[in-house]
């Protein structure tokens, strides 16, 4: 386990506030979380024919980081796990799936343009387009602490 004062300053602060509020636990923590760790993901350098068995390698590692973070944070692994896997599906499906744009209308064209609903669900997109500016941030703190763990893991295997 990896002590709160190891942390930076800022990813220390940013830990309290998480434990404090209880924020780990939410939506916006738990989307924001899954969907960096997909962002961070490797996706295959050419299409392959099942996603799954690809898939289920990276999940392995996002498990591993998910327990570290845990022990800092409390949070909803499965939740992030399955948020994890619709962004990466989503991001490998941009990169190598050729689809046909469906247009249902004005209010879903940037869902539909993108097949964001394909493997995102629409509560989550709903909470993406309500919740932005916190997901945002939740984003950009995760990122950091992330950087922070990695750094702190490098140096404990020295």
């Amino acid at each position: 386990m990896i002590g709160l004062t190891r942390f930076n300053k800022d990813v220390s602060s940013f830990i309290v506030q998480c434990n404090n509020n209880g924020s780990g636990n939410t939506k916006e923590f738990t989307i924001s979380l899954g969907k960096l760790l997909a962002d961070k993901a490797s996706i295959p350098t050419s299409p392959v024919e099942d996603i799954r068995s690809f898939l289920n390698t990276e999940k392995l590692e996002i498990y591993n980081i998910l327990s570290r973070i845990n022990e800092t944070i409390i949070i909803d692994i499965e939740n992030i796990v399955d948020i994890f896997e619709s962004f990466y599906r989503t991001r490998y499906d941009l990169i190598y799936g050729y689809k046909r744009v469906s247009f249902r209308g004005e209010e879903t064209a940037i869902i539909d343009f993108f097949g964001l609903n394909k493997h995102i669900s629409m509560n989550t997109l709903e909470t993406i387009k309500s919740c932005g500016v916190k997901i945002a941030y939740y984003y950009n703190e995760l990122s950091k602490l992330k950087e922070n763990l990695d750094e702190l893991l490098a140096e404990s295997s020295l």
